[in-house]
């Protein structure tokens, strides 16, 4: 009998987990707003499934009604993220808060990229008289935008403000555009409105 050599087996390497792709139906993503001071902050996580949409805002140390405000845009976002509509606030005012702490917004235009959507919001302030243009992002990657590589990061505040600045010319043309005279005074004039 002849004896044969036995060669060792090599070690077989285990096959790497690959991970589960997200189901069409379902998204997640953070909604941000933009500071002057800290640039984009993200302020909520919004995770929509077949079974509903579960929105997660941060805690932060803001006004009671600024978070009222926030919870409102980002209920609305929520909404419509994803889709060609804009916000129902839309051409309408909608506002939070109550006699003499209330807070007025309406949603001014949406800047759509593949990497993140921007909704600009015209806020006034009954108590101050004050009002703000806000900026509200999300970092949802979309493929039905206009640009193949723009993300929040590559937003920075001059951009922002130069492209609000159009939306804010483009509204004072449109006549279909039906906004209170105090809100259109606003949006005129030059000194009375404080970006982000």
């Amino acid at each position: 009998m002849e004896s044969q050599s036995v060669q060792p087996v090599q070690s077989v390497q285990p096959v790497q987990s690959v991970q589960p792709v997200q189901p069409v139906n379902e998204q997640k993503y953070g909604i941000h707003s933009f500071t002057n001071k800290n640039g984009w902050n993200k302020i909520a996580d919004v995770e929509k499934k077949s079974t509903g949409t579960q929105i997660n805002q941060n805690k932060s140390n803001v006004p009671l009604v600024v978070k009222q405000l926030n919870t409102e845009i980002i209920s609305v976002i929520s909404k419509v993220q994803g889709s060609s509509d804009c916000p129902e606030p839309y051409n309408k005012c909608e506002s939070v808060g109550g006699p003499g702490d209330r807070l007025f917004y309406m949603f001014l235009g949406v800047l759509r990229y593949r990497r993140c959507t921007i909704y600009i919001v015209l806020q006034s302030s009954e108590n101050t008289g004050q009002n703000r243009i806000l900026a509200y992002g999300t970092d949802e990657i979309l493929h039905s935008a206009v640009c193949f590589g723009t993300n929040l990061e590559c937003i920075d505040k001059e951009r922002l403000e130069r492209e609000i600045g159009e939306i804010i010319e483009n509204r004072l043309k449109d006549t279909n555009f039906n906004i209170i005279q105090k809100v259109r005074d606003a949006l005129t004039a030059d000194k009375c409105i404080k970006f982000l």
